[in-house]
């Protein structure tokens, strides 16, 4: 398995433990509409978010960056690896830890 390979299923397993948790940083959990990614990795984090799961907008996340996305009650996050694609349905006022 190669480390991309390992970075992705870590991913998963990252959304699928947090997908309702608060931001630990102290400002509270997001609100309706929103969600909060964090990027806990050594690197930039790029992946895209969707409304639609169709139509995709491109964001990156420095190291240790926690960014708030708003605009609507239905998330849908793209992340490539490598080739594997990872797409998930995420929770409206969730936060998640890549």
């Amino acid at each position: 398995m190669t480390l991309f390979q390992r970075l992705a299923a870590t991913a998963v397993l990252l959304l699928a433990a947090l997908p309702a948790a608060a931001q630990e940083n102290g400002t509270g959990a997001p609100g309706a509409g929103e969600v909060y990614v964090e990027n806990t990795a050594p690197q930039p984090l790029t992946f895209g978010l969707s409304p639609d799961n169709a139509s995709w907008e491109r964001f990156t996340l420095a190291p240790d960056q926690v960014a708030v996305y708003g605009g609507g009650p239905d998330w849908y996050i793209l992340i490539l690896t490598e080739g594997v694609e990872l797409r998930y349905r995420l929770n409206d006022a969730g936060s998640y830890r890549l």
